[in-house]
């Protein structure tokens, strides 16, 4: 089961599993859906770039403190 664009989903392995294979932008939460962070991802990658932040050892402030994502697909993420 792929997941809906937009919608904030608790960031785990199982959800992030789930992603489609395909570039995008994500959003990473804490509680109360305060955005920590903005990334996005070409390629297939977006899974690959979510997956990243759930035990990022050299961002602990985001592995620590990021509990939800959301995502929108996009051909061109960086724009």
């Amino acid at each position: 089961m792929l997941l809906n664009e937009g919608k904030w989903y608790r960031l785990n392995e199982t959800n992030v599993s789930r992603l489609p294979g395909a570039s995008g932008v994500y959003e990473l939460s804490g509680t109360g859906a305060i955005v920590l962070y903005i990334g996005w991802a070409g390629g297939n990658s977006l899974q690959e770039k979510v997956r990243a932040h759930i035990k990022d050892p050299r961002n602990p402030c985001i592995a620590r403190n990021a509990f939800f994502f959301r995502f929108e697909l996009s051909q061109e993420p960086q724009s």
